[in-house]
């Protein structure tokens, strides 16, 4: 059962960002804590890549900015709202990775 000990951290995260906005109405500390997320997740990404895995790894702002790019993009230009606009620059950005990672892992 060793799984769904790893389930409870991430259930309470999802209800802390369900709740927060109704008890805290200011944004700065919403966008604050959002950041927090953003920041460990990007740690623990780190983390497993480089510490565990142990490649040395400093491209992956490229797919993070790519995704802000792409989702920035269809928003102004064509008018997209930002969550369709998340799960498409995803996409594009996980295709990408998958282009320039195959042949880099591969040295």
């Amino acid at each position: 059962m060793k799984n769904k000990n790893i389930l409870i951290p991430f259930l309470v995260l999802i209800v802390v960002g369900i709740v927060l906005p109704y008890v805290i109405p200011n944004e700065f500390y919403i966008q604050s804590f959002i950041f927090v997320i953003l920041y460990m997740y990007w740690a623990s990404a780190w983390n497993i890549l480089g510490g565990y895995a142990g490649l040395f790894a400093l491209g992956n702002g490229l797919y993070i900015g790519v995704g802000a790019y792409v989702s920035g993009v269809l928003f102004v230009h064509f008018g997209i709202t930002p969550w369709i606009g998340m799960i498409i620059a995803g996409l594009i950005a996980g295709l990408l990775s998958i282009v320039v990672g195959y042949p880099v892992f591969r040295l």
